[in-house]
């Protein structure tokens, strides 16, 4: 597939005649719902993995928290417009959905990106501060 054949397909997805038509090419549906599947199984893996690694560290589990509710809810509501494209809703079945759906899921994760490379370390250092300032504050009397 050549440069311009890319670009040709680019500027139909992005033209008026695609993104307010009001049926899905069921072909493309296939794909499509393969493709959110992966990514919800991702998505739960994702939370796995962090739920037993980081039971006791708060900001990490935040961090992959706000990654599994990104992945989780672009899939869900994916596989939503999807379902209305299959049972032709016309105004939900629109592509015009899918490709703000996808311009969604670029914005939250570049929030979450930018997250990750400036608020998060802080935090992580403060996390630590306060774990190395714990151990030698008095511990309260318990009483027996």
């Amino acid at each position: 597939m050549s440069l311009s054949e890319i670009l040709d397909n680019i500027k139909k997805i992005f033209s008026p005649k695609f993104l307010f038509q009001a049926q899905i090419n069921p072909q493309n549906l296939r794909l499509i719902l393969i493709i959110a599947s992966a990514v919800l199984i991702l998505a739960i893996l994702i939370k796995v993995f962090a739920f037993l690694k980081f039971k006791k560290d708060k900001i990490r589990t935040k961090l992959y928290g706000m990654i599994f509710a990104w992945l989780v809810t672009i899939t869900v509501l994916g596989i939503f417009f999807l379902f209305c494209g299959w049972q032709q809703i016309g105004f939900l079945a629109m592509s015009f959905w899918l490709v703000f759906l996808g311009l969604l899921f670029l914005i939250w994760g570049i929030i979450i990106l930018i997250y990750r490379t400036r608020k998060f370390p802080t935090e992580l250092i403060d996390s630590e501060y306060q774990k190395r300032k714990a151990k030698y504050l008095p511990k309260p009397k318990t009483r027996r």
